[in-house]
């Protein structure tokens, strides 16, 4: 007669589950030729689930739970069997919740895939906006990032969380890149519009003379005009032509210079918001790659187009104001 082994019943299920097969609980406890199959089955699961990428430790305990499934067959007691299946299965429990812990479940993928979405539509906010200052940025290491994150993707996330903080602090590094190009560009671009701003100013002057305008509204925008005339700093020349459109804006405007102004407005609201923190690097990008696209449109006289893109900007910008 077979003696009866004192086995868990716990483990005995879990290598049950774990093997996915099914063996009477009483035939499990009384027989060390089961209890080898159901080692080894277990055995074979985390052999088949294993990967080289997988922590020494785990490759440890799967050797340590080999070694003991040898032994089951070649006891000399019953009981000594079961001490060896019980340890086996010990080994490979473990094996298999170290295993686990390791693999991003679907709700993480999930999560960092919408990440890096994010972070690509960034990625593209921020070349658009290097090409509008005519720079020739390098961003080789940033692209091999992005492109070794989706292969991380379809293999299930592992160690996505590291490579999106690299590719976080890639973008920052880029930012502040376009940033400093952009203060000087920016005040060179403002020199330029406030020339160009000028040559309009003056025609709308000289029509004035054949106008009903007041005297002193003329004379408040020829004041306004030799400020502008005189003016270097870019937030100086915005806010004098601000000035000087918020004074027209009483008189009749022509499409042009309403939308001018709402874009200039928005401009100087989505600034200050981003110095006060109220949207961050990604939206202010975001924004001033929508303004450009809007003086482009301006430029061809596609009111439409630009008038479309302010809405939808003044929309955002009172969401999160």
């Amino acid at each position: 007669m077979t003696a009866q082994i004192p086995v868990a019943g716990v483990l005995v299920a879990a290598v049950v589950l774990l093997a996915g097969v099914f063996v009477p609980m009483a035939s499990a406890e009384t027989d060390p030729v089961i209890l080898h199959k159901l080692a080894m089955e277990a055995q074979i699961h985390v052999e088949g689930q294993i990967q080289d990428s997988d922590p020494p430790q785990v490759w440890n305990l799967l050797n340590n739970g080999t070694e003991h499934v040898s032994l089951i067959l070649n006891s000399t007691t019953v009981e000594e069997s079961s001490e060896h299946f019980l340890s086996a299965m010990e080994a490979f429990r473990q094996a298999v919740e170290i295993m686990e812990e390791g693999t991003p479940s679907q709700e993480d993928v999930l999560y960092y895939s919408e990440r890096l979405d994010r972070e690509a539509r960034y990625f593209d906010q921020l070349l658009y906006l290097a090409a509008s200052y005519d720079m020739n940025v390098d961003t080789t290491e940033l692209e091999g990032l992005f492109a070794t994150a989706r292969t991380m993707m379809q293999d299930n996330g592992e160690d996505a969380e590291q490579i999106l903080a690299d590719i976080a602090e890639g973008m920052e590094h880029l930012w502040e890149e376009i940033t400093m190009v952009a203060i000087e560009k920016d005040q060179e671009r403002a020199i330029n519009y406030a020339q160009e701003y000028l040559v309009q100013l003056d025609r709308f002057l000289e029509v004035t003379d054949d106008s009903d305008i007041p005297d002193d509204v003329i004379e408040q925008i020829q004041e306004l005009r030799l400020r502008l005339q005189d003016a270097t700093e870019s937030d100086v020349i915005v806010s004098v032509i601000l000035d000087i459109i918020s004074i027209k804006e009483g008189l009749k405007l022509d499409p042009v210079d309403q939308l001018q102004l709402w874009g200039l407005q928005l401009e100087d609201a989505v600034r200050q918001s981003w110095i006060d923190g109220t949207v961050d690097d990604a939206e202010y990008t975001s924004t001033l790659v929508t303004l450009e696209k809007c003086r482009f449109f301006l430029s061809i006289e596609e009111l439409d187009e630009a008038e479309s893109l302010l809405v939808d900007l003044n929309a955002w910008l009172l969401s999160v104001g």
